[in-house]
């Protein structure tokens, strides 16, 4: 995707801040850019605009503040954007989601910065950190400088802290608490690898983009995506580095499940989906020879009452794969237990957890692509906890050095008087 002149600035600053600030392996980089481009609308976009439409409305925000009809989102949509925003961070959901307890919070503490943080929570939290007071000055976080700032430092206590750097899907979790626009975001993140591969450096042009691939072409640029369409299971046969008509067919089919035009042709878009499609398979093909792990379904499982609530919910007939990716999507939220379960609605090929607890926050499925297998799932769960326990153990070791260094040195004998 293009930027302008302004927004390529913006990008261009963020990326030699976060560089200056450690963020400097090419993974967790391209990760982090590719999450700011998407939450800043390709970095055009320091605050967050509220030009909703009613339908818009209610498929984000669904059940909040009792928008819990079409109606009600279209009278909300018809308001200022200073009502909408206190709409939909205000009431109750904004008090115990953000802390917004002042009656207009939900608009002062709109959406702001390229990680576009939201809530007087956040803001106190971050403004804590850098030293700003980001209560009183909000607007601060719509400037260039104070907008990298607040992204780094979020991106390091909530992505970075577990472990999650390298990692679009579970990065987009801990921004978004979600899975909005994921595709979008592991393209962008694949973007800016290309780029980084390619020597990119902050002020400098734009790379020359790779020339689209069409049918009648040849090279080494052609055999790569054949590479690429071969492990993902659209092309089959020996790669020959000639685009014929075999590969045209494979590139189609992978455009339509990718919900891109099926022109047949292999363009940045095309070319980005299909990295980060091969780098999800690639992680999967190394998980795939792991021992089997118990699974939600198993009475000893601890999550098995949450397994069974969801079974008990959803439609007869839903497959064991996606109650498992259910279950694996509230788990990792923080939603442990059917009592933390709270409402749940299913919109756009989306499903969305509401919770009852004040530890998990809630969490959404998206439905639109297959369900991996339950196997799968059961280790991306075990992963998740390995990185969890990861970062349980560092913290207590900080704790017990930390009180260490507070009771001194220790040695035999009493101790010395002054």
């Amino acid at each position: 995707m293009s930027m302008s002149p302004d927004a390529k600035q913006n990008a261009d600053y963020l990326l030699q801040y976060a560089q200056s600030q450690g963020i400097t392996g090419e993974r967790e980089l391209s990760n982090f850019m590719g999450q700011m481009q998407y939450e800043s609308k390709n970095f055009s976009s320091l605050e967050e605009s509220f030009a909703y439409s009613g339908e818009r409305l209610y498929q984000l925000f669904q059940g909040r503040n009792g928008m819990d009809s079409l109606a009600k989102a279209n009278d909300i949509a018809k308001g200022s954007p200073k009502d909408i925003a206190n709409a939909i961070y205000g009431g109750a959901w904004g008090v115990r989601r953000l802390l917004n307890t002042e009656l207009d919070d939900g608009w002062n503490f709109r959406g702001r910065g390229f990680i576009q943080l939201t809530g007087r929570g956040q803001y106190a939290a971050i403004g804590q950190e850098l030293g700003l007071d980001l209560v009183n000055h909000p607007e601060l976080v719509a400037t260039k400088e104070v907008a990298a700032k607040a992204a780094v430092q979020y991106w390091k206590d909530n992505v970075v802290a577990k472990g999650y750097q390298d990692n679009v899907e579970l990065a987009t979790h801990e921004i978004n608490r979600g899975n909005e626009g994921l595709a979008d975001r592991q393209a962008a993140a694949a973007a800016w690898e290309s780029k980084l591969q390619q020597g990119y450096v902050a002020g400098a042009p734009e790379p020359t983009p790779p020339r689209t691939l069409k049918q009648g072409m040849s090279g080494d640029d052609v055999r790569h995506a054949q590479d690429e369409l071969q492990s993902l299971g659209y092309l089959h046969g020996a790669s020959d580095s000639r685009y014929g008509p075999a590969t045209k067919a494979a590139v189609e089919s992978f455009q339509r499940h990718q919900e891109l035009e099926a022109d047949g042709k292999i363009g940045p878009s095309t070319q980005q989906r299909l990295d980060a499609a091969t780098r999800d398979r690639q992680l999967s093909d190394l998980t795939s020879g792991l021992p089997l792990l118990r699974e939600f379904s198993d009475p000893s499982h601890p999550q098995n009452a949450l397994y069974n609530t969801l079974k008990d919910g959803f439609p007869p007939g839903t497959s064991p794969e996606l109650l498992s990716q259910a279950t694996a999507a509230c788990y990792m939220c923080g939603i442990r237990q059917p009592n933390d379960l709270g409402n749940v609605t299913c919109m756009n090929g989306r499903i969305f957890f509401d919770t009852e607890s004040l530890l998990a926050r809630p969490a959404q499925l998206d439905i639109n692509q297959p369900a991996p297998s339950v196997q799968q799932t059961m280790q991306q769960v075990q992963q998740f906890d390995q990185q969890q326990a990861q970062i349980q153990a560092q913290v207590q070791q900080a704790n017990q050095q930390a009180n260490l260094q507070q009771q001194g040195p220790v040695m035999g004998g009493p101790q010395m008087g002054r």
